[in-house]
């Protein structure tokens, strides 16, 4: 009986409320409002945007710790994850809804087709073009653009006027093959995306004339590569001369001659070793001949190629200061939080020219690649942005694919 007693007396004394194991809940903030940096994105498809949004008090305070929730209503064109990153997936629209408890913002995003890595424009390098039908398939050479204003070699749509006179067909490393069939006259319409191009061709079946029957292929057309052309002359039967002289030239680099006689079969050799200073000499060249023919007209070509740079050797990472992209010449940069920073990566081969290449960008956490990230077209320079919402260091890391090739930078992320 005493032993009831003490028990009872004990549990009388407790606090009121008092368990033997305390479970109160931790209420959640209270949010009056949700709100977004901006409420209209636009994006490519792959880019990668974050929809920076904050939960406010009924004061209007920014309330520290919380994270709304994002969801897409229509993620077929842009998808939204917990970080609120959005990544544009087709051209259309979609609203990306941030929320936090009953409060919600909501930005519209308008996701694009990425026409930056299309050809917009395209040249070919001839208005009007001679050539006997004897003379079997004859080169042109091309240049075309895409969206960024880097020059590209595309595949190329041909049309001709009157396939009986000449044809065409893409030659690949920025070259046309045209093939005469039948004296006459023809125009060819060559076309590449938004490109397009045209060039009137007169095919004759008479007189003697030369041409290049031996030229190196895209491969080959390397800074400080060696390269040999062989042209070769014919008189109105088509039958080889022996003993015309030949002139060349060449815009830049050094030929093995500037002149050279045809042999038995109507054919002479020159190697061409291409320039290495592209940086200063641009990467379009010219290859010339002429030669005289027994009727005293004069027969040549204008061979113009796209020389590019060697394989990559070593890689530059840029920054930008708001007005151009500069070096990175240290192993670390501090950047401020909440802001949008471009960085960019270049390759060089060993004589220092810029080499189209497609690279792999990457970013450590606390940042993210809010620009995209990933393989680019082809291109001398790429770039991206980053943006951070945590003090902290990240890694930002370019690797060239065609080797593997890589460098990084370390990004202090500071409060101001």
């Amino acid at each position: 009986m005493q032993i009831r007693k003490a028990l009872w007396l004990a549990a009388a004394l407790l606090p009121l409320g008092a368990a033997a194991c305390d479970e109160t809940p931790v209420a959640l903030p209270e949010a009056s409002a949700v709100t977004v940096a901006a409420p209209d994105l636009r994006l490519t498809v792959g880019d990668v945007a974050p929809v920076a949004a904050q939960v406010l008090d009924q004061q209007g305070h920014v309330v520290q710790g919380v994270t709304p929730t994002f969801v897409s209503d229509n993620p077929g064109v842009a998808t939204v994850d917990a970080a609120g990153m959005v990544r544009g997936v087709s051209p259309g629209t979609a609203n990306v809804k941030a929320a936090y408890g009953s409060a919600s913002a909501t930005t519209k995003v308008t996701v694009a087709r990425d026409e930056r890595g299309f050809v917009q424009t395209l040249d070919v390098l001839a208005d009007s073009l001679a050539v006997d039908v004897r003379a079997g398939t004859q080169t042109l050479s091309l240049r075309a653009f895409n969206g960024y204003g880097q020059p590209v070699c595309p595949s190329v749509g041909v049309r001709s006027s009157d396939p009986s006179v000449v044809t065409a067909t893409s030659a690949g490393g920025c070259r046309l093959n045209v093939t005469p069939q039948f004296a006459g006259v023809a125009t060819l319409t060559f076309t590449s995306d938004a490109g397009r191009d045209s060039v009137r061709v007169r095919v004759t079946s008479n007189g003697s004339f030369a041409f290049i029957s031996t030229r190196p292929d895209a491969a080959q057309l390397v800074a400080g590569n060696t390269v040999t052309y062989v042209v070769r002359v014919l008189d109105a039967a088509g039958n080889p001369l022996a003993d015309r002289t030949v002139n060349f030239d060449a815009s830049a680099g050094g030929l093995s001659a500037t002149r050279g006689t045809t042999d038995a079969t109507g054919t002479v050799t020159v190697r061409w070793t291409l320039p290495t200073n592209l940086r200063v000499l641009g990467s379009y060249q010219t290859f010339y001949f002429r030669t005289v023919l027994p009727n005293g007209l004069v027969a040549g070509s204008n061979e113009i190629v796209m020389v590019n740079g060697g394989p990559p050797v070593s890689l530059t990472l840029f920054r930008s200061n708001s007005s151009e992209y500069i070096p990175i010449t240290g192993t670390s940069i501090s950047l401020p939080l909440y802001q949008y920073h471009y960085l960019g990566a270049s390759a060089f081969d060993q004589y220092g020219n810029p080499v189209s290449e497609l690279f792999d960008l990457k970013v450590t956490s606390p940042a993210y690649l809010a620009c995209g990230g990933g393989n680019y077209f082809p291109a001398t320079f790429v770039s991206t942005c980053l943006y951070a919402y945590e003090l902290g260091t990240a890694t930002f890391t370019a690797k060239a694919l065609s080797n593997g090739l890589s460098k990084s930078v370390n990004v202090v992320f500071t409060s101001n």
